[in-house]
């Protein structure tokens, strides 16, 4: 696990292409490191699918802090209260025990205004989009998609005002946090 977690830190996993995704499976699968002991225990199909739908699957949650994998993400983790302070400002606090998972989300307050925030990478906006419109729909007063990105690979111009377009026609607002590598 630790070495999965490795490399995709060093690949920037949450904002590598599908393509990408896929030539590292088949990378990891080769590694005697890696793939050796999984395909001698779940099969070459199956070392495959476990590395999916397992710890890469979660690999956003761990660098929140969150679920079994957490341990293995080697990254100083990105949870809501780091989040929502480079995202928003200081002003904003978590509120108490609103912080959730699918997509990553919380709701924040600033004197006597609340919102909802739920943040991932690009990847997932149509996620995120619709988590806050379902917040909203909850009689939520206002949300916010963030967006996380990387130095190695911001979202491209077109994407960002794409973004920006759909969150305001939905009545949201959408922003874009360059964490660095490894930070989403």
């Amino acid at each position: 696990m630790p070495l999965l977690y490795r490399d995709a830190a060093r690949l920037d996993w949450q904002h590598i292409t599908d393509a990408e995704r896929s030539r590292q499976y088949a990378a990891w699968l080769a590694d005697e490191d890696v793939g050796a002991p999984l395909i001698g225990l779940l099969g070459r199909e199956g070392a495959r699918v476990w590395m999916k739908d397992g710890p890469l699957k979660e690999y956003s949650r761990a660098l929140a802090g969150v679920g079994v994998y957490a341990r293995y993400a080697d990254q100083a983790s990105v949870g809501p209260d780091a989040l929502v302070e480079a995202a928003l400002g200081d002003e904003w606090r978590v509120v108490a025990d609103s912080f959730g998972i699918k997509p990553l989300h919380c709701l924040v307050e600033r004197e006597d205004e609340r919102t909802y925030v739920a943040w991932g990478p690009a990847r997932d906006f149509k996620h995120l989009i619709w988590a806050c419109l379902r917040a909203l729909d909850a009689n939520t007063a206002s949300a916010k998609v963030v967006v996380l990105e990387s130095v190695e690979r911001p979202t491209p111009y077109a994407a960002r005002n794409f973004h920006h377009r759909i969150a305001r026609r939905c009545g949201l607002e959408a922003l874009h946090l360059n964490q660095g590598r490894g930070h989403g």
